[in-house]
């Protein structure tokens, strides 16, 4: 049975002087938080405890090391923090309590009543999300402090809200938090985002913690980047309504990626690893290079069963095509068919949102990693193409056999696959490759639901 703390008589007890302590009263306080003690109390009330003899060993050490913070499903954890005139001596300025969000489970009656009230909070602002409604996410203590009954402890937390509904968002999308990600901002239901008080205490407590990243409202940025004893300052989003959005960053940088799948017939893995790839940003570097080591290899292998089932008279052995703002349909395309040699057409342009040169690049870079040879060739997006995609086609394909040839026509616009098409030589293959989209704003391909289709021309 879980007994309750007495707060009144608690409170009197963390309220003395801390010069007035002696080993046996820290101790007497250590044992009455329990669990809760190595997470709220100041050091040097827990080094003055651990000094009784009577407290054992290993016991002592433990309670002179700064305890971890989980990264277990479900895993979060939320900042409490006070000003100078209302903290309690024997507590720090400011504590992370760790929780965790656990599916079918109604909230703990251990917690602290404005604790609950804040995960009521958080579930109603995720009401239509499809993988919270209805599931019966409730909030519970983390384990190492889960055998002590604070209900009665008065403790205010309207700014953790961002991180109990970020840490929610990643568990029902089955991820693990990275304990180095911290976040404090409080919500409003009209109003999106709101500030957050004792932005100091928690930054301070954050370093002391080893965190790499601290989301804040976005109007306290500048004064967080002034304080952040080097910690990188995020940015939540103010005057945004709709919740996943407005945690877009922090959520996406709180997972931690998962792990490749174990293999091609890992489908559970798999579909873990789309889920997060949705959520990086299309067509940036490191969305490319996720896709490759995480997707790449099963949808390569399904890709290739299809082509044996369905084509397999389509062995080309180079290909064309176009790079645009999703450069991994061409890995995909290439190592589908596992052509040898890859003519990459693409745009430059002074617009840096135009211009095609770094996702050709990274292209090149990673077929020939894989052992693929790239021509690249570059034409204006205007009606010179009508003659410059023509002349790198000719020059690409002069002299082959129009069996060994592919043209990819899944990227580029409609009128330089056109080019392209009419300029190929009779007789050699098109592929195309049909997808499914996700539900998300810019409507991506949906990994893992590629379908090709393939035919020689006339």
């Amino acid at each position: 049975m879980i007994e309750r703390l007495d707060w009144n008589e608690l409170r009197r007890l963390l309220g003395q002087p801390l010069q007035d302590l002696s080993p046996s009263i820290a101790t007497d306080i250590v044992l009455r938080l329990g669990g809760l003690a190595r997470w709220c109390l100041s050091p040097e009330v827990l080094c003055l405890a651990a000094e009784n003899d009577s407290i054992q060993v290993p016991v002592a050490q433990a309670w002179r090391q700064r305890p971890q913070l989980p990264e277990t499903h479900g895993s979060c954890w939320v900042i409490f923090a006070a000003g100078a005139a209302e903290r309690l001596a024997a507590l720090r300025p400011a504590f992370a309590l760790p929780l965790r969000w656990v599916q079918n489970q109604p909230h703990s009656p251990h917690l602290p009543t404005g604790l609950v009230q804040l995960a009521e909070q958080v579930l109603a602002a995720f009401a239509e999300h499809d993988h919270i409604k209805q599931k019966g996410w409730g909030l519970q203590p983390a384990a190492s402090w889960a055998g002590t009954d604070v209900s009665d402890m008065p403790l205010g937390c309207r700014s953790g809200w961002a991180s109990l509904a970020a840490g929610l968002l990643v568990a029902a999308d089955q991820g693990t938090p990275d304990r180095h990600v911290w976040a404090s901002g409080s919500w409003d239901a009209s109003g999106g985002i709101q500030p957050i008080d004792y932005l100091p205490e928690k930054l301070a407590l954050a370093s002391e913690y080893q965190a790499r990243t601290f989301f804040v409202p976005v109007a306290q940025v500048d004064e967080a980047r002034k304080i952040s004893h080097g910690i990188q300052i995020g940015r939540l989003q103010m005057a945004e309504q709709d919740p996943c959005r407005a945690l877009a960053d922090l959520t996406l940088r709180l997972q931690t990626p998962p792990l490749p799948p174990l293999s091609v017939n890992d489908q559970e893995g798999f579909k873990r690893c789309v889920r997060y790839h949705a959520n990086l940003p299309r067509g940036a570097a490191k969305t490319v290079e996720y896709y490759v080591s995480h997707l790449l290899p099963t949808i390569i292998y399904r890709s290739r069963q299809q082509l044996l089932e369905q084509y397999p008279d389509c062995q080309p052995t180079q290909m064309v095509t176009i790079v645009s703002g999703s450069p991994e349909l061409v890995l995909l395309a290439a190592q589908a068919l596992d052509v040898r040699r890859c003519l990459l057409l693409y745009t430059p342009s002074e617009n840096s949102s135009h211009d095609q040169t770094g996702r050709m690049e990274m292209v090149r870079r990673l077929l020939q990693a894989d052992g693929r040879d790239c021509v690249p060739a570059a034409f204006a997006n205007d009606k010179t193409l009508e003659h410059e995609i023509p002349a790198a086609i000719h020059q690409f394909t002069q002299g082959q056999s129009p069996d060994t040839l592919v043209l990819d026509l899944t990227p580029g616009t409609k009128w330089m696959t056109l080019i392209a098409d009419r300029s190929m030589l009779a007789g050699s293959w098109r592929m195309y490759v049909k997808n499914d989209t996700l539900s998300t704003p810019d409507k991506s391909p949906d990994p893992g639901s590629e379908r090709l289709v393939c035919w020689r021309s006339t």
